[in-house]
């Protein structure tokens, strides 16, 4: 741990994650003299590496067991008051020109990574100090700027619409949504090497259809039926570009150790693409999208048991435990290929998802959404959610914990570290903002989830 700016509390959770990692008495001596190794007093660490370096082992007793807080309602609700409030300064931050300048990067306007996922999260704390006016701000300096994206959801316009268009209508940021202008086709057009249009939900066809359902969905709410319509009719050629295989998910290139289940993953692979049909086919009720929905979520279902086999094999990548191309993704997935399509069956391979996910989380280092235990957390949400079972309600609260105890801070004020480890920031999928949709949803024991139609 280096995220903290005392050592003594990097230090302690440096020990509490390698409580988690290597538990019990067959590890302790081992935590022992990692524990002297890291103490502040040099005979300490000095007495420790001749234990290490002759084989012997340190005295009985002097491991004690790194302190771990308790989660409940009150720290909870501490956690989140905090970390939207840091999320809060940090969408100031964006707005301010003084403090933008100061910046060694410009922050983005995407959902994944810029001011668009931050936006969408803090409109769901909207009670809390600060917060409206400071979404209002952030949509009115995400609308004026003038980037060229892509049509992607998580990377491109799409997302960023989402979220003009959810903050006009729930924090009242008037001027800020406009209609796409003239010559930006809202469809994933040809890759750069001239290959076939994407398919995936970060970037291509599926993404934008989930994002065009959302959408949609805001639309039919404040009574705008024609734009409803226009957002359902890019969602159905999306549909077909994937039906008739225009669209095409881009192929991962070799496997390597860490590729873990890119090609079935929610982000670049099959489970994206079958998280929309599912969607769309719910939405629309057209019967032949359901019978394709149904057909991606017999064939992840076939799929899922193996790479669950290969997560908690020996030596397994903790890549296996993420939302973007591990089971964390899958998992969700499959949750709601259960309740879109009555198939209990896709619920149970869910529950086994969650477990090998819950399995690897204490080697999992980051604590973001993408690739970290924020992912892992959501997936226990949306299982507990969908089963009633208290035992990922259970491990919802562990991955909580072990999110805890990667962070610096207090318990009560942690300070969450983006996936660069060194300090914090309040994006979606890096960083603060998708930490804290998570606790948000842990302390509701369950709610809104980003990309998720309802």
């Amino acid at each position: 741990m280096i995220v903290d700016s005392d050592h003594a509390v990097n230090r302690d959770r440096t020990l509490v994650c390698l409580a988690w990692a290597l538990p019990g008495p067959a590890h302790r001596e081992i935590r022992s003299r990692i524990s002297g190794l890291l103490s502040f007093d040099p005979a300490e660490r000095t007495a420790a590496a001749d234990r290490l370096r002759t084989g012997t082992a340190g005295p009985a007793g002097t491991t004690r067991r790194p302190a771990r807080p308790r989660i409940d309602d009150d720290l909870l609700d501490e956690i989140i008051e905090h970390t939207t409030a840091f999320c809060v300064d940090e969408a100031s931050a964006i707005v301010d020109p003084e403090r933008a300048a100061q910046r060694n990067v410009p922050t983005s306007i995407d959902v994944y990574g810029g001011s668009s996922g931050l936006g969408l999260e803090l409109l769901h704390h909207m009670h809390r100090p600060r917060v409206r006016s400071t979404v209002t701000a952030l949509a009115r300096w995400t609308a004026e700027q003038s980037r060229k994206l892509p049509p992607g959801f998580y990377t491109g316009r799409t997302g960023v619409e989402l979220f003009l268009t959810q903050a006009q209508l729930t924090a009242g940021a008037a001027g800020t949504h406009e209609d796409p202008l003239p010559g930006h086709s809202a469809l994933p057009g040809r890759a750069p090497d001239g290959g076939p249009p994407e398919a995936d939900l970060i970037a291509g066809a599926a993404g934008i259809g989930l994002g065009r359902l959302l959408l949609a969905r805001l639309a039919l709410r404040s009574g705008h039926r024609n734009a409803a319509h226009r957002h359902l009719a890019v969602a159905a050629d999306c549909d077909r570009m994937l039906a008739s295989g225009t669209a095409r998910l881009t192929p991962g290139g070799t496997d390597t150790a860490g590729s873990a289940a890119l090609r079935e993953g929610i982000a670049h692979g099959e489970a994206g693409v079958a998280g929309f049909l599912l969607e769309y086919g719910g939405v629309t009720g057209d019967m032949d999208a359901i019978s394709r929905s149904e057909q991606a979520g017999a064939h992840l279902a076939a799929v899922t048991p193996d790479i669950i086999a290969a997560a908690t094999g020996p030596g397994a990548t903790r890549r296996y435990g993420s939302w973007c191309r591990g089971l964390a993704g899958i998992g969700t997935v499959l949750v709601r290929a259960a309740e879109r399509l009555d198939e209990p069956g896709h619920l149970d391979l869910a529950q086994r998802s969650a477990r090998a996910c819950a399995a690897l989380a204490p080697r999992m280092p980051l604590v973001t959404q993408c690739c970290g235990l924020a992912g892992v957390g959501e997936l226990m949400v949306d299982v507990a959610e969908a089963s009633g079972s208290e035992e990922f309600w259970d491990a919802a609260e562990t991955t909580a914990l072990l999110i805890l105890g990667r962070s610096g801070g207090t318990w009560s004020r942690p300070v969450f570290p983006d996936t660069g480890l060194a300090g914090p920031s309040a994006t979606w999928a890096g960083g603060s903002a998708g930490v804290l949709a998570f606790f948000r949803r842990l302390r509701a024991r369950g709610g809104p989830r980003l990309g998720r139609v309802t």
